[in-house]
């Protein structure tokens, strides 16, 4: 079969789009057979998440922060000030054997302590907790990754036949370690969406011409952006192009930047009333953790500094200086490692989501400005964590996979439907992602309840691919010893 693109006529700027293909006996039984794997395959990818029970691993990472901020929310005060009642809802869920909300991270203001970390993944996940209990974590989980499938496949179903849509995104999200992060209590799958909306959004309006869409995108980014500030980076190219096609419709460009300032200023404000007003992100100023030993006590709940926490940063420099530290060296060596490292490159992360990117580059130079901005986004957001933290890219000491990529992954999918990329070159990467995965983490699919916390298990072939050696937590790809905290002093 040969592949074809077509000229499809959009507002403002024609996109290549793929050409209806004739439909054939044959090519219907194609289809009718590509849903049925999506339903196996999604069934199999996400029951289990559903019913997994967070408990059931030990906490790992961010793991108690999103957990005890989620409690807050669910019960007692409904807010994202911490307080004894939190503590002892804590106690009530938390995992066996772990009475204190280790690694626990938390600020200090006026009124008393609160959390210091994003709120959007803990706000989606409190409503399923409140109703369900500790099973609200899993089935919160669970329609974060339903979203994202049901999502993706919408979108693709605009662009390219059944069986092409079907195929890109059962092995963008099932041949990958993307769906393994439906079963911790991280907040990867929470960011993935909104990339997913943001990058969605824009396409829709690309499609479509209505405005709405561009106002709702322009919102949706906003607030992603106070979300993760590294967001910025992969929406500002789309932005920009979503605001240079209302340029001959002034109202409704006014109408989307006031939306944008109004969904800012509404997303910063709980972080500037629980940082009394210094800070609009959670990772600025003085942050505390509780201390990772048995039996120590947050300091709402009779905690002491020294003792049971401590503060772990007080800002000082900043993005500029951080990038304008170390050597060119030490980003290239850390490129190679981002696409093809043993732990944390793409290849093993999300095969088809790096099979795409490198299928829009390819292609850029005949693509759209929707697709290059889409792209252009992309790299952005992966030079910024390969320059400014070159030595921690990837979400650092608990990551299967690269978490940090996890969380814009959708955005790939997303590009690759503005780009001239036709079914069949779809289909045949989506195909050759299966493999990869298949080569590469079969041990993980085998068992994805337990990936991320035995994130170290690897496949023969896996092994064969160069560690991460220029990495803070590189000690830990390697089974050493976890170095003892330096804590900063408050």
């Amino acid at each position: 079969m040969s592949e074809t693109v077509a000229e499809s006529p959009a507002r403002g700027e024609g996109a290549s789009e793929q050409s209806p293909a004739p439909r054939s006996p044959s090519r219907g039984r194609w289809t009718v057979a590509a849903c049925l794997v999506l339903v196996v395959v999604a069934l199999l990818g996400i029951v289990p998440a559903l019913l997994h029970d967070f408990r059931a691993n030990q906490p790992r990472g961010d793991q108690t922060s999103h957990v005890y901020l989620a409690l807050s929310i669910a019960y007692d005060s409904h807010t994202l000030n911490f307080d004894r009642f939190d503590a002892q809802r804590w106690r009530d869920v938390a995992w066996p054997g772990v009475p204190e909300p280790l690694a626990l991270f938390f600020q200090r203001y006026d009124d008393g302590w609160a959390a210091s970390k994003p709120y959007a993944y803990p706000l989606f996940i409190a409503p399923f907790v409140a109703v369900l209990g500790p099973d609200g974590f899993g089935v919160g989980n669970g329609a974060l990754l339903i979203l994202l499938v049901v999502g993706s496949l919408v979108l693709a179903l605009r662009r390219f036949d059944a069986l092409t849509a079907v195929l890109l995104v059962v092995a963008f999200y099932f041949a990958s370690l993307i769906y393994m992060y439906a079963y911790p209590v991280m907040s990867e799958l929470a960011e993935a969406a909104l990339a997913l909306a943001g990058y969605g959004g824009a396409y829709m309006f690309h499609r479509s011409g209505k405005a709405g869409w561009a106002v709702l995108t322009i919102a949706v980014m906003a607030f992603a952006i106070v979300e993760k500030a590294a967001f910025l980076m992969l929406f500002a190219p789309l932005a920009a192009v979503m605001l240079w096609e209302l340029r001959r419709r002034r109202r409704i460009l006014v109408g989307a930047l006031l939306v944008g300032v109004l969904a800012l200023g509404a997303s910063v404000a709980p972080y500037l009333k629980y940082s009394d007003g210094n800070s609009f992100t959670p990772y600025a100023g003085a942050r505390y953790q509780v201390k990772p030993v048995v039996d120590a006590k947050a300091p709402w709940d009779g905690g002491r500094i020294g003792q049971d926490y401590y503060a772990v940063t007080v800002t000082e420099g900043g993005i500029l200086d951080n990038a304008a530290s170390g050597k060119v060296l030490d980003r290239v060596e850390s490129l190679g490692y981002y696409v093809v490292g043993r732990y944390t490159g793409v290849l093993i992360t999300a095969p088809l989501a790096l099979l795409l990117l490198i299928a829009l580059l390819v292609r850029l130079p005949k693509a759209n400005r929707w697709a290059v901005a889409a792209t252009a986004g992309i790299l952005f957001y992966i030079a910024f964590y390969l320059v400014v933290f070159p030595t921690n890219y990837y979400g650092g000491g608990q990551s299967v996979g690269n978490r940090y990529f996890v969380q814009v992954a959708p955005a790939v999918l997303v590009a690759a439907l503005f780009a001239p990329i036709g079914a069949r070159t779809v289909r045949i990467l989506a195909l050759a992602a299966v493999a990869l995965s298949l080569v590469f983490t079969l041990p993980h699919h085998r068992d994805p309840s337990h990936a991320y916390t035995d994130m170290l298990r690897t496949s023969a072939p896996q092994r064969l691919l160069p560690l991460e050696a220029n990495q803070d937590y590189t000690w830990l790809f390697r089974g050493e010893p976890q170095p003892p905290p330096e804590p900063v002093a408050p």
